[in-house]
């Protein structure tokens, strides 16, 4: 399967906020399951959390399974490792230097719910 590789800025700019991410997994419908995907997030000035989790929630077993990868950077690496731990997914990143990997998962999830219910 051919790579296609796209900026992110070109989906979407500024790359904030779930709609937004919405916004640009529509724009890469096209191109899930013809191509592996390479999304490019090392142009954008910020890209959200919220932004991101949506994307990737779009496209879980494309994601899953390699044929969406993300071109990172190390902050924003970490913002990945939320998410793979959060949706119990595997995230594949590639380096600059082309050198695939895969996103930790972030122990930054509590074995309890940070928020709970307290009214009876």
């Amino acid at each position: 399967m051919d790579t296609h590789v796209v900026d992110i800025t070109s989906l979407t700019n500024p790359c904030i906020t779930r709609s937004r991410g919405k916004e640009a997994a529509l724009k890469l419908s096209p191109y899930i399951g013809k191509y592996r995907v390479a999304i490019d997030l090392r142009n954008a000035e910020l890209v959200s959390l919220s932004y991101l989790d949506e994307l990737i929630c779009r496209y879980l077993d494309a994601v899953d399974s390699g044929n969406i990868v993300f071109i990172s950077n190390k902050a924003i690496d970490s913002k990945l490792s939320k998410i793979a731990t959060a949706r119990s997914v595997t995230i594949h990143c590639r380096n600059s230097r082309n050198k695939e990997y895969i996103a930790p998962t972030d122990s930054y999830l509590p074995p309890t719910p940070i928020f709970t219910n307290t009214k009876s």
